[in-house]
């Protein structure tokens, strides 16, 4: 019985860490990288004074990631500054072996 109320407040503390790092995401998002998006709800919390569950704010942030444009080749060679910050695994060879 101790067991279960333990494994309960666990999921639920689990889950309102899940939330919480997600809604800081979205916020971030918007607040920090000024990001927009079409349909503003994606920067809210809660619908209805209902809280949205983690799966509704995952696929929020999702959507957010998906909108942010990735540029071509012909634009990184035109202006190669859009890639300052952005990291790129390159292959090396170690002692004969190509390694990423």
């Amino acid at each position: 019985m101790v067991i279960g109320i333990l494994q309960e407040k666990y999921l639920l503390v689990r889950v309102n860490l899940s939330r919480s790092s997600l809604q800081t995401q979205l916020h971030f998002g918007k607040q920090v990288l000024k990001q927009s998006y079409p349909d503003k709800s994606v920067f809210r919390f809660s619908r209805m004074r209902k809280k949205l569950s983690s799966s509704e704010l995952t696929a929020n942030l999702l959507k957010l990631i998906s909108a942010v444009p990735v540029p071509t080749l012909q634009e990184i060679l035109k202006e190669p500054e859009c890639l300052v910050g952005v990291s790129i695994q390159h292959r090396f060879n170690d002692e004969g072996i190509l390694r990423w």
